[in-house]
């Protein structure tokens, strides 16, 4: 259970930060405030993104399109 609270959490995270989208204005700050987490853990979970991690909570929206 803690662990789909977890990845529900971190799904909440990139979608909202949407680090495909160089024009999203929201912050690590807005996004830890929502989910009740620090900004450090937003932008963790960002940065994992970005290395190809938990992309099986959130694919990369451009390679959906093939």
């Amino acid at each position: 259970k803690e662990e789909k609270e977890r990845e529900e959490k971190i799904k909440a995270a990139i979608e909202m930060y949407e680090p495909w989208n160089s024009e999203n204005p929201s912050s690590y700050e807005e996004i830890s405030t929502e989910l009740g987490t620090s900004r450090a853990w937003v932008g963790q979970r960002v940065r994992e993104w970005k290395r190809g991690q938990h992309r099986n909570l959130v694919p990369h929206p451009i390679n959906d399109e093939t």
